[in-house]
């Protein structure tokens, strides 16, 4: 193989392209967004609770996973950092059971498929971001988030019950999550508007 990649400068170029994307990929790998969701299964529409929201397209059994939520893993002092320029970002960010946050916004703190600042990397599916807390009387949520056991800084977005075609997908944000704005302005959260504080105490949790 090494005689046959000398005589080739063009195979030596392809090897040396290939061990530094491979180098890349093992060194951005930890901190690399996540995302991912069951396209199949769902559909992004305009929401009646608040700007766009997540639905169903199909009937979704109790139990089955849609997608792990997306974002890129920050500290919680690099998000609070971000939300000095980017307030928006804070309505979106998720804290995970290790204590870092899934941002999944760009640098100005609109969802987005290529979240930033950080390495560059695949796109991933910001989907399940757009999913919105029940309103009063809509009769609670219908999808949990949990750890992701294939991936220590992962959350998967799980129905918690049965879940009927047309129907909105809704989870709780947790204890810590800035509604504050939700009497101010009932599209607030899943718009894209500023919905946490600067310092990103409007972050979403995981857990109870």
């Amino acid at each position: 193989m090494q005689a046959a990649v000398s005589q080739h400068p063009a195979l030596y170029t392809l090897e040396f392209l290939l061990l530094g994307a491979a180098a890349y990929a093992a060194a951005v790998w930890p901190d690399r967004p996540r995302g991912w969701c069951f396209n199949e299964l769902l559909a992004v529409r305009s929401s009646p609770v608040a700007g766009r929201g997540v639905f169903a397209t199909v009937r979704i059994q109790e139990g089955t996973v849609l997608g792990a939520y997306p974002g890129r893993p920050r500290t919680p002092q690099g998000m609070a950092d971000k939300c000095t320029y980017a307030p928006a970002a804070a309505g979106y960010c998720f804290r995970t059971t290790s204590g870092l946050l899934l941002d999944p916004t760009d640098a100005s703190g609109r969802l987005s498929t290529a979240p930033g600042p950080g390495l560059p990397w695949l796109p991933t599916d910001c989907t399940l971001a757009y999913i919105n807390e029940p309103p009063k009387g809509a009769g609670g949520t219908n999808v949990t988030v949990e750890d992701d056991p294939g991936d220590g800084l992962g959350l998967l977005c799980v129905a918690a019950r049965d879940i009927e075609p047309g129907e909105e997908l809704f989870m709780d944000y947790g204890i810590t999550y800035d509604r504050s704005a939700y009497s101010r302005q009932h599209s607030s959260v899943g718009s894209g508007s500023v919905v946490g504080g600067s310092d990103a105490d409007g972050q979403r949790q995981a857990g109870p």
